[in-house]
C-alpha cells in the first residue's frame, strides 16, 4: 500500500509527512528509504505504538530514540521535530519529555477515520472533506485497500478548488 501511496501522492505532486514505527520500520526498510527518496519527511510515532500515557518519561524517551535511530539508520534523515503520540494519547510528562528530547508533539485537525472496520472509499473521502480548513493536519493510514483511491479522490477533488498539500516543515514555517 505504500507504494501505491507514493504513486498518488507523485501524481498529485505532493509531499507529505510520514509518522513512522519503528517496528514497522525495521520490517519495511526498502519502504522508509524509498518515502525519502521520494523527498517526503519523517515524523516520529512511537517504536511500538503504544499509550503514551502509561508510559514512564524514560519509557517514552525510548521509543522515540529507536525509531530515530532506526529512521535515520535507514535514510539519514531525522524523525525530528514532529512526534504523534499514538491513539492521539499524550498527556503533560508525554510532551515535555518529547520537547526536552527535540520533538514537537503534533495532533491532527481532521482524518479519514481509514481504520474503522467498515471504512470505504466513500466514507474516508468524505471525512476528509468535511476537515478540509486550510493549515488542516489530516490523518490517514496506507493499511487498507480503500483508502489509496480515497486520498487520490480527495486530492484530486481539493486541488481543484485551489487547495495545496505540503508536508508539517512547510506549514509550521512557510
Amino acid at each position: 500500500m505504500v507504494g501505491q501511496l507514493l504513486n498518488v501522492l507523485d501524481r498529485h505532486n505532493v509531499k507529505a509527512t510520514f509518522f513512522i514505527v519503528g517496528s514497522w520500520a525495521e520490517a519495511n526498510g526498502r519502504w522508509v528509504a524509498e518515502i525519502a527518496q521520494r523527498g517526503h519527511e519523517f515524523g516520529n510515532h512511537t517504536y511500538s505504538h503504544p499509550n503514551l500515557r502509561d508510559l514512564t518519561a524514560e519509557a517514552v524517551q525510548q521509543e522515540l530514540e529507536r525509531t530515530e535511530a532506526i529512521v535515520q539508520q535507514l535514510t539519514g534523515q531525522s524523525t525530528k521535530p514532529w512526534m504523534r503520540p499514538p491513539y492521539g494519547a499524550y498527556d503533560e510528562t508525554t510532551v515535555q519529555t518529547a520537547y526536552g528530547a527535540g520533538w514537537s508533539t503534533i495532533i491532527w485537525t481532521g482524518t479519514g477515520i481509514d481504520t474503522a472496520p467498515d471504512a470505504t472509499e466513500s466514507s474516508i473521502c468524505n471525512n476528509l472533506m468535511r476537515s478540509a480548513i486550510p493549515g488542516a493536519i489530516l490523518l490517514v493510514h496506507p493499511s487498507k485497500a480503500v483508502t489509496i483511491p480515497a486520498i487520490d479522490r480527495y486530492m484530486t477533488e481539493m486541488i481543484a478548488r485551489g487547495y495545496t498539500f505540503v508536508p508539517l516543515a512547510v506549514l509550521f514555517n512557510g
